[in-house]
């Protein structure tokens, strides 16, 4: 996996200036789960360039390096990028909803209806996305039709 940062450093516009400092945007989730033990194994084999890695909050996975300071980002995306901007994919993501086994029916199924859901996001992406892949069609309580 930290291949994957390797690679990312291929597309940061800073290496073609030979600059010894990158400033990467991170998912905060992303930062927690992967890139803290990716950028120490980086570390020990690479002296430069210096990576600056910001835990950023990121209700739409979107970077405008025109007015922030970054110089390459890390978002969840389809690959599908405005004129100017290049990407590598890094891996894929899965999303998978937990529970308590006590909430379960007895068949394995769970009504979502009747429990509380937990949207880590304002927009509940995440489930919106999850329903999409699964086919699961029952209105879940909080998220707008």
């Amino acid at each position: 996996m930290c291949k994957a940062l390797s690679n990312l450093e291929g597309s940061c516009r800073l290496f073609e200036e030979n600059r010894s400092v990158v400033r990467l945007k991170v998912p905060t989730s992303l930062m927690m789960s992967w890139l803290i033990s990716c950028l120490k194994e980086y570390k020990k084999l690479e002296k430069q360039p210096h990576i600056h890695a910001s835990s950023v909050w990121m209700n739409t996975d979107f970077v405008d390096f025109s007015s922030e300071p970054f110089d390459c980002a890390i978002l969840l995306s389809n690959g599908n990028f405005e004129e100017g901007m290049s990407g590598i994919k890094l891996f894929d993501e899965w999303l998978v909803p937990i529970c308590s086994p006590n909430i379960l029916e007895k068949d394995g199924s769970i009504d979502l209806d009747k429990h509380d859901v937990i949207h880590p996001s304002p927009n509940r992406r995440d489930w919106k996305r999850w329903q999409a892949v699964t086919g699961y069609t029952k209105e879940i309580s909080g998220l707008p039709g």
